[in-house]
Formats: C-alpha cells, structure tokens, sequence
C-alpha cells in the first residue's frame, strides 16, 4: 500500500505542475484534463517503479537458494503484490488474522486455485515477513522471478525426490531459525478443473522439523480475476480456519497431519461454496447469507 500512495503523490504532484507551470491554468476548462492526468500519472510512476525492477533484475542470479534474504526484495514484492491486485481489481478480503501466533513463524497451508494466490495472500499478510515454496518455472518470470529469488523463495522440484527434501528442509529451517514464515499448497499445482485435489503429504514435514504452528488456510475467486478483468471487480476471500500448535501434531505421522488440513479446507470450500462465482444462482448452492464460521 505504500508503494501505491507514493506513486499516487508522484502522479499528481507531477500533474498539478505541469497544471500550474504552463498555460493549462489559463482557463478552468482544462481541470478536465487535470483529473485525467493524475490517474495517468499514478499509473505511469508504477510503470516506472516497474521498469526499474525490470533492469535491476538482470542483474539477479534466479538460479541461487539465498541463506540470508533480502528483506528489501521482499518488501518490494509485496508491494507490487498489492499494486497486481490493485490494477486487476481485486478485492481482498480476509478474516482470523487475531488467530495467528505472536512473535512466531508459522506454516502456511491452502489450497490452490490460481497464480494469484500468492499476490493475494502477499496482500494479505503485509507486514508477517512470508515467503512460498514455489515451482521452479516461476523464478523465470520477468521483473518478479529475480524479486522472489532475492526474497528468498524456496524452488521445489517434485520430480526429483531427494532435490525436494532439500527444499522442504530449507524451508523448516527459514522457521526454525525465526527467518520467515513459509506458504505451501500442498496440492502441488493450481486446480485448473477447480476441483479440491489431494495433498502430498511430504510437504508437512516443512511444520515437524520446523517446530512451527500450522495455519490453515482457505482461498476463494483468484482464479476469476483473470476472467472478470478489466470490466469487473473480483472479491477475493481468504479465511484463516484453523491454527494448530506444534504439540498437538509432533508425534503424528504426515499423513494424519495431512489429512486433517485437507478436511478443513475441504468443509471450508463447501460451506461457502455461494461464495464462488462458479455456483453464484445456481440451484444447490448454500444461501449468500449464511454465516461463515
């Protein structure tokens, strides 16, 4: 949000002079043109900040697992984060941020609906120091490859056993040594049928070595985002539905862990299914105004 309202004040700031320093304010017809050029303006700074990130990226090496990240690139994703879900119109609307544990790094598990789940859980949890096990083609995404790389996300290779419980190792150890919280969807893939799919068990080994809390996650809509934009807004849930303390899991197996999660989020995703655009007026679907627990 910062990154937004210095753009915002570098568009307009650069508007209102350009207004004022030339013959513009001659007539009061052209504050027409004014209110068009700030917007244009805000726009043109973010495109700008991008451009920068863009050059500043060549220089990145992507293919390099950092053991010390950098806050700054962090910082600056999660900014362009909240930028992404602000130009695509998507509103971001969470609930059981009072349920996370104080002054301690945790474990993040959803499920998997779109490249935008993690924009908008970035968005969501400004300011909790989160990076994400991600797949390895994303780090050769222009302008935001080199910023998670810098960030400190963690390249996960499931087609290579031994290569994977090295990353899930890396990941427990970010927490263990009170580094960084660390997002996984453990389905392993977005949902591209929007079915709830099963989880790999593997991945919450990432919570028994880290010693950490399990946060429970359910998503809903980032797929429409790309559908619905630009013409119309897309409301974006993200719920945190359970947080579960080490010791209640530390001696169970990961496949009990596993299975566990995977039902809440599953009876999650049903309750509020109303909530989905798929099911929105469709016979069946739960009332708009129930409750969601």
């Amino acid at each position: 949000m910062i990154l937004l309202v210095v753009c915002f004040l570098l568009g307009a700031s650069a508007s209102l002079c350009c207004y004022f320093l030339t013959p513009m304010a001659d007539s009061l017809w052209n504050l027409l043109w004014l209110i068009l050029m700030v917007p244009t303006g805000f726009a043109l700074s973010f495109g700008l900040y991008l451009v920068c990130l863009l050059f500043w990226g060549f220089t990145v090496n992507t293919k390099k697992v950092r053991d010390k990240p950098s806050k700054i690139a962090l910082w600056n994703l999660t900014q362009g984060a909240t930028g992404a879900c602000f130009f695509c119109r998507a509103h971001i609307k969470v609930t059981g941020l009072e349920k996370l544990p104080k002054n301690q790094k945790v474990m993040y598990v959803s499920n998997h609906l779109s490249n935008f789940d993690q924009l908008a859980m970035l968005t969501a949890f400004d300011g909790y120091h989160t990076i994400f096990v991600s797949k390895p083609e994303n780090f050769n995404i222009v302008v935001a490859g080199p910023l998670i790389a810098k960030a400190g996300y963690i390249p996960i290779n499931r087609e290579d056993a031994f290569e994977g419980v090295k990353s899930i190792r890396k990941a427990a150890d970010f927490i263990k040594n009170d580094q960084y919280s660390v997002g996984i969807c453990p389905e392993g893939t977005r949902s591209k049928d929007h079915e709830f799919h099963e989880f790999h068990h593997g991945s919450f080994k990432i919570a028994l070595w880290g010693k950490c809390p399990i946060v429970v996650l359910g998503i809903q809509n980032t797929w429409a985002i790309a559908k619905r934009f630009p013409w119309r807004s897309t409301k974006v849930y993200i719920d945190i539905l359970e947080v579960i303390p080490y010791e209640e899991f530390a001696d169970k197996k990961t496949p009990e862990i596993s299975d566990h999660c995977h039902k809440v989020i599953e009876e999650y995703l049903e309750k509020n299914r109303h909530r989905d655009y798929r099911f929105r007026g469709k016979k069946g679907s739960i009332s708009s105004n129930e409750e969601v627990k």
